[in-house]
């Protein structure tokens, strides 16, 4: 975990550098920039690429319930992934 925190760091700037350890897990927990960016890194330049689609629903479920945070490129990102395979 720790090294996925700082590739996601160096990749796109991102502020969390501390891995929780949660009850049965560990976990990072990013800001709701951080987030967003992280949404855009991995789902922004997908074309064929396989994906999981509960891990994007659960990005949507928070960019739904927050539409002041859907900007033109995520909107793009969204309509993009109607298109693409899924694994389940």
């Amino acid at each position: 975990m720790e090294t996925l925190a700082e590739k996601l760091n160096n990749a796109i700037k991102t502020k969390q550098l501390i891995v929780y350890n949660g009850h049965r897990s560990f976990m990072l927990s990013y800001s709701t920039g951080d987030s967003l960016r992280i949404f855009e890194f991995l789902y922004g330049n997908f074309r064929k690429e396989i994906f999981l689609r509960r891990k994007y629903n659960i990005f949507c479920e928070y960019l739904y319930l927050r539409p002041q945070r859907i900007n033109g490129k995520i909107k793009a990102i969204i309509k993009k992934f109607n298109y693409g395979r899924v694994v389940k």
